[in-house]
C-alpha cells in the first residue's frame, strides 16, 4: 500500500471534466477514466464495474458551482445568501463573478477557500474509501 498525495497535480484533477479521473488501488495513481474504461462496452455500469474490478475507483469530482456556493454560504452575510440562492447552476459562475467585482467580501479570500475546499473534499474522499493520504 501507499500514500496518496494531496498536491496541485490531484487537486487540479478534482477539478476534472466530464469523463474525470479514477484512482487506482494498485499504485496509489490517478488515471484518466477514458484512458483505461474499455470502449468496446458501451453499458456505462458495465464498465464502471469492469473498472472497480480491476482496481480504479471513481476520483472525486467539484465543481466551480459547488466551491461557490459553499463560499457563499462561508461568508454569512444572509442577505447575500438569499441573493444566491435563487441564482441557478447554469447562472452561478457568471453571477459570482459580478457580485466579486462589486463586494470585496466575495473577492477577498476566494483563492484560499477554493484551495482549502478542494483539499478537504480530496481527504473526505480518501476517508471514505479507506485510501491514507497526506
Amino acid at each position: 500500500m501507499g500514500i496518496f498525495i494531496i498536491n496541485d497535480d490531484s487537486i487540479n484533477k478534482a477539478w476534472s471534466g466530464e469523463n474525470g479521473y479514477c484512482f487506482s488501488m494498485k499504485d496509489y495513481t490517478l488515471k484518466n477514466a477514458n484512458d483505461i474504461a474499455d470502449t468496446d462496452i458501451n453499458d456505462g455500469f458495465a464498465k464502471s464495474q469492469l473498472m472497480i474490478s480491476n482496481g480504479y475507483i471513481p476520483y472525486v469530482k467539484v465543481s466551480d458551482v459547488e466551491i461557490m456556493r459553499a463560499y457563499i454560504n462561508s461568508i454569512n452575510n444572509k442577505k447575500l445568501a438569499a441573493n444566491f440562492e435563487k441564482v441557478s447552476d447554469a447562472d452561478y459562475v457568471d453571477t459570482f463573478w459580478k457580485y466579486s467585482n462589486a463586494y470585496p467580501e466575495i473577492s477577498n479570500g476566494y483563492g484560499d477557500f477554493e484551495n482549502k475546499y478542494v483539499k478537504s473534499k480530496i481527504a473526505e474522499w480518501c476517508r471514505e474509501n479507506g485510501i491514507e493520504y497526506k
